[in-house]
């Protein structure tokens, strides 16, 4: 019993030890109260350690028992005894195993109709033979429809489109960022398509309307490094004006030729994205190229040579260039 009350007051110390430390974090410090509870922790923690092995429980369990009032002696109590349950009269359970069975039996004369019923499927109609003939017609008509397409491509590829409302109906989705401005070359338009599947016809049509300009080229293209060298020889023999891309000051092959035409009077600026090329030579000649040109993918070009629709790609022009910025080259 000693030795359990030191230990609760090694406990109790411990305790208090660690309430008087705090007042060493406080604002200002108290290093007297800090150090004088730093001993009492130290105490309180060796009367813990020393005395703590010595406590003999059981005897402690001894004496709670004797100091414990004694009470009234406890029956015990008995255990309940099981009601015998009555069992049914053999007679009882005959005829529930009677009934039982019957059920059994009817329900096993009804299944096999059931199944006889299902096992029966219906008679198939006898299937028509077919004949040679269709299959031949059908190949005929899809050598057909193939025949008429290849003639359409290329009457499309030779033939011009007269009208802006043609244009816009087999153009359709390629050049939807550019619908306002076809909308309003819908009259007295005179256009002309160029597509090609490998891009060839589409440059090649783009180098003809450039090089044989005499006075003024206008054009945003993305890449400059993919100009022909012709055109690039006609924009310093003109007053020219170039956008391209950012992305496209990226190499030093570009980078050199941008300060080529710089110094032969260009006038050249940039955009972060451009995704479709536009261009005016003369100011009598326009054209659209609906998809960027360095990817090889199926390409529809625009051409036209009536004023208005002219006027029209130089506004488009012009509002791009509001948004581009100058180049600045350092060196």
């Amino acid at each position: 019993m000693i030795y359990l009350l030191i230990v609760l007051g090694g406990v109790g110390l411990l305790i208090m030890g660690l309430y008087l430390m705090t007042f060493g974090f406080g604002i200002p410090p108290n290093f007297g109260l800090f150090l004088l509870g730093l001993c009492l922790f130290v105490i309180g923690m060796l009367m813990v350690i020393l005395f703590a092995d010595k406590i003999n429980l059981q005897s402690l369990k001894v004496e709670m028992a004797s100091i414990a009032p004694e009470g009234k002696p406890t029956r015990r109590r008995r255990r309940p005894i099981p009601k015998t349950v009555k069992r049914p009269r053999s007679t009882v359970i005959e005829k529930l195993k009677t009934e039982i069975e019957t059920i059994e039996d009817k329900g096993e004369k009804e299944t096999p109709s059931k199944e006889k019923v299902k096992e029966t499927p219906p008679k198939k109609s006898p299937e028509k033979p077919k004949r040679m003939s269709d299959a031949l017609k059908k190949s005929k008509k899809k050598a057909e429809g193939s025949d008429v397409v290849k003639e359409r491509l290329k009457s499309l590829k030779k033939e011009h489109v007269k009208g802006g409302e043609s244009a816009e109906d087999l153009i359709g989705d390629s050049i939807d960022p550019f619908k306002g401005i076809i909308d309003n070359m819908k009259s007295e338009s005179k256009a002309g398509i160029i597509w090609s599947f490998d891009a060839s016809d589409v440059h090649d049509t783009m180098r003809d309307i450039l090089t044989g300009a005499s006075e003024s080229i206008m054009i945003m293209y993305p890449w400059i490094r993919n100009l022909d060298v012709s055109i690039l020889k006609k924009f310093m023999d003109t007053k020219s004006r170039i956008i391209i891309q950012e992305a496209s000051l990226d190499d030093e092959a570009s980078v050199e030729l941008v300060k080529l035409l710089l110094d032969n009077n260009v006038d050249i600026r940039t955009m972060p994205y451009i995704h479709t090329v536009a261009a005016v030579a003369d100011n009598k000649t326009g054209l659209i190229i609906s998809t960027d040109p360095i990817y090889d993918s199926f390409e529809v070009g625009v051409i036209y040579n009536d004023k208005k629709s002219v006027k029209e790609i130089e506004k488009l022009f012009e509002k791009a260039w509001s948004l581009s910025e100058e180049i600045s080259l350092g060196g």
